[in-house]
């Protein structure tokens, strides 16, 4: 590794786990922000994201093996040495590329370091210097009593990511014949999903790493569509619906919003679906910040769609304009993401009882506001991508008692799985 400095990988994962655990930061928001402003190479990306992902995963059993070596409580350490123990003890015992000695040797380096601690004002030399040698005493016993356990435990590492889950994609633009084609020569192996849901329209496809869809040039051009199965799921029996209700009349120019449209997974599903069956149909994509609207536009830009409208709007109130004006609305809400925890190990940190009550009040209101814009006879979807009862099931039958002119037509719960994220869906129909 490089020496001590700004681009020392080591100190930038300290520093995302650091934010993760103490400035109730997203880690996968930090990786992206350390890791573009430092200008990391994709090589020390995928280490930054494996180790920090992991400690994020593994933090109570690294807790408890330093507080099998610690004198001191979990909470009475600093806050940036528990940073460092946690790193390190995550490498010696869980990653097997760079040895022992050099490890303890780095992350003895570190806490030594006085730009690690430039933000606490409070930390003399002398202290710097204890930090040093305790982080290398409890390295050292560390390393000692599991140097026999790490090829083992290597290897259980090894054989979960062998059962993790694939990277699912669609392939857009009628463009299936080229997309495979790339992957054949490339020799990747691609399989079509044969899994638990069963989709009417939809393809759904798979391979065991993410990195070989990314790489290609039909990824680039716009030709595959990432996205989890259950999101895929929804988009394809709620055009299953769209169809069955207006195939009678496919000239009528249907309209269809999504109130929280960010990144844009949804209306871009049920168009890339519909466009076949409906030539004059009108897409709307809503979302409340300029960054959420920008993921939105990245996405229609890099897949060449642009029969899709992006309007920066606040879900939870009202436009007076738009009630009654649409025959479909989506409303993907903001949610604790539960489901999806297996992609964002730490959700788990910043969850809490207050912060669940605050996004059921968010949910409601978005629910509330989202079936004003519903015509007679049109469909309100409501999903989620988490797995608490309080924001799916107990949110649309409130819903549902207070408002007697909707009507439940279809529900799903997802489990999290290898096959999928957990999700929660439910369609309702404007009597």
């Amino acid at each position: 590794m490089q020496n001590i400095g700004k681009n020392n990988i080591r100190i930038i994962s300290v520093k995302i786990v650091y934010d993760v655990f103490f400035n109730q930061a997203k880690l996968n928001d930090r990786i992206l922000y350390y890791c573009n402003s430092n200008a990391i190479d994709d090589r020390n990306k995928s280490f930054i994201k494996y180790e920090c992902t992991g400690v994020v995963e593994k933090v109570t059993e690294i807790d408890k093996v330093i507080s099998g070596f610690s004198k001191f409580n979990i909470d009475k350490l600093d806050k940036i040495v528990l940073t460092i123990l946690r790193i390190a003890i995550f490498e010696i015992i869980y990653m097997d590329k760079v040895p022992s000695f050099a490890i303890i040797n780095e992350y003895v380096n570190i806490a030594k370091s006085k730009s690690i601690y430039q933000n606490n004002i409070r930390t003399s030399n002398e202290k710097i210097f204890t930090y040093g040698n305790f982080v290398n005493a409890i390295l050292r016993n560390v390393n000692r009593k599991y140097k026999n356990d790490i090829n083992n435990t290597h290897k259980a590492i090894i054989d979960k990511r062998n059962t993790t889950k694939k990277c699912y994609f669609r392939i857009l633009n009628g463009r299936v014949n080229e997309v495979l084609t790339e992957l054949e020569n490339n020799d990747v192996k691609y399989e079509i999903y044969q899994g638990k849901l069963n989709f009417d329209y939809a393809i759904v496809y798979s391979v065991n790493n993410y990195k070989n869809i990314l790489d290609t040039k039909n990824f680039n051009n716009g030709n595959i569509f990432i996205s989890d199965p259950s999101s895929i799921y929804l988009t394809d029996v709620l055009s299953h619906f769209i169809i069955e209700r207006y195939k009678n009349n496919s000239n009528y120019k249907i309209k269809i919003l999504d109130t929280c449209a960010a990144p844009g997974g949804k209306i871009i599903g049920v168009y890339d679906i519909l466009k076949e069956f409906f030539i004059n149909a009108y897409y709307e994509a809503r979302d409340i910040n300029d960054k959420r609207i920008h993921s939105i536009l990245d996405n229609l830009k890099r897949i060449n769609i642009n029969n899709i409208v992006v309007h920066n709007k606040d879900a939870t109130v009202c436009d007076k304009l738009d009630e009654k004006q649409y025959d479909v609305v989506i409303c993907d809400v903001p949610c604790s993401g539960l489901g999806v925890i297996s992609k964002k190990p730490d959700i788990v940190l910043h969850y809490s009882v207050k912060k669940l009550n605050s996004l059921v009040k968010i949910q409601s209101e978005i629910l509330n506001i989202s079936c004003k814009y519903v015509k007679d006879d049109g469909i309100l979807s409501y999903s989620t991508c988490t797995t608490t009862k309080d924001e799916n099931e107990n949110i649309v039958l409130a819903f549902l008692d207070r408002n007697k002119n909707f009507k439940k037509i279809f529900y799903k719960r997802i489990e999290s799985s290898n096959e999928s994220d957990g999700f929660y869906m439910c369609f309702m129909k404007k009597i």
